[in-house]
């Protein structure tokens, strides 16, 4: 039986057409290997994902610190 579940994830949203049609090339991170990368419809993006405001950006940044993953949180997209 199939359950439900919430996430949430940080990624890099680039605009991008694809077909003629406005959407974001959308790339996750990996830790440990190549970043995953898809295309979404501009429509479903903006419904999906918000920009992230400067305080979590630097909250973001202070987790990467405090956590010893050894990297910051854009060289997760590289």
């Amino acid at each position: 039986m199939a359950k439900v579940y919430i996430g949430t994830k940080v990624l890099l949203g680039n605009p991008e057409e694809k077909d003629g049609q406005e959407g974001y090339k959308v790339t996750y991170p990996n830790p440990g290997g190549t970043p995953y990368v898809s295309w979404c419809p501009k429509e479903i993006f903006k419904d999906c994902y918000r920009e992230l405001t400067g305080y979590e950006e630097d909250m973001l940044s202070d987790v990467y610190k405090n956590n010893s993953l050894g990297h910051t949180p854009d060289e997760r997209f590289l």
